[in-house]
């Protein structure tokens, strides 16, 4: 899998893909399939199902941050610039939209949340809508990004947008 060269165990939890945080329940051979191939049984935290994912598969994954991964994270929010969103083209906003959000990179989820949300200002003060293909990537990015978070720190997902504006502002108990 891309991202991590070390197999996952049962029990790990890990970033899969678009499904966000995952827990490793199983490796093994999947029923019908090559008795020589190892798939990974993953349940997403925040959603529903199971994803059944090949071993060697070309799905990005990897571990979950560390709590101090997530610290500098947050100590480093205000210095993380926003994207800057100004592509004219709706195919070319959504592409780039797409690579922040398969690169998984926290800082570029950082970026684009940051630069999504002031766009969406800017167009409040101009009296428009946000719009629609930035809200919805601005979720995206969200839930991966507060997903992440929420399952390293231990703490409801909820609760993830009032912890990350104490931790900026100097009052979370990081």
């Amino acid at each position: 899998m891309k991202g991590g060269t070390a197999m996952y165990q049962a029990g790990d939890r890990i970033i899969y893909g678009g499904s966000g945080v995952c827990q490793v329940k199983a490796v093994v051979p999947l029923e019908g399939s090559r008795e020589d191939r190892l798939y990974y049984t993953l349940e997403p935290i925040y959603g529903s199902g199971i994803v059944y994912a090949p071993v060697d598969g070309p799905v990005f994954s990897r571990p979950l941050m560390t709590p101090e991964e997530v610290r500098d994270l947050l100590a480093q929010f205000p210095q993380i610039p926003a994207e800057p969103l100004a592509e004219r083209s709706l195919t070319a906003l959504k592409d780039h939209y797409v690579s922040v959000l398969k690169s998984h990179d926290c800082q570029a989820l950082v970026g684009l949340i940051k630069g999504a949300y002031e766009k969406g200002r800017r167009a409040a003060r101009r009296g428009k809508r946000p719009g629609a293909v930035d809200q919805r990537y601005l979720k995206s990015a969200q839930e991966l990004l507060h997903g992440e978070i929420a399952a390293v720190l231990g703490i409801p997902l909820e609760s993830v947008p009032d912890y990350i504006r104490a931790a900026v502002e100097g009052e979370a108990d990081a």
